[in-house]
């Protein structure tokens, strides 16, 4: 828990001191590896090093994801929650939304599977469709 509050708490004073917007990926490409470490929690580097290559990876391969981010000013947030997928395994947790200093909206929720897979939450039929397939 003291993990996810940390990583939330530092992430949001990023996003905030960037203007509220993510900043753009170095490359298209997050390696596989970085990916898996971060959803792992296993070798990632610190807690920012881990959000900032979820972010990154969520960005460079879900086209809608990076529309809103760039596009229509949201932000992104990783806080260290996971959601178990039937079938698919503990995924780590990406939200896209708005907010300020003092609180962030979570509009839109994906999920990113230790192989790379990315879903997206579907809150009216409660399902996670998957936006991206390595």
């Amino acid at each position: 828990m003291k993990i996810a509050i940390a990583i939330s708490s530092l992430l949001m004073i990023c996003l905030l001191c960037c203007g509220g917007k993510t900043p753009k990926p170095a490359s298209d490409t997050v390696s596989p590896a970085a990916v898996r470490s971060a959803v792992t929690e296993q070798d990632a580097g610190t807690p920012q090093d881990a959000a900032a290559d979820l972010i990154d990876y969520l960005l460079s391969k879900v086209d809608r994801a990076r529309g809103f981010v760039y596009e229509l000013g949201m932000s992104a947030l990783v806080t260290g929650e996971t959601e178990e997928l039937e079938g698919v395994g503990v995924c780590q947790l990406v939200f896209l939304g708005t907010g300020s200093e003092d609180q962030f909206v979570k509009e839109i929720h994906y999920a990113i599977s230790h192989d790379g897979v990315i879903y997206e939450y579907d809150p009216i039929f409660d399902v996670w469709n998957c936006v991206f397939f390595p």
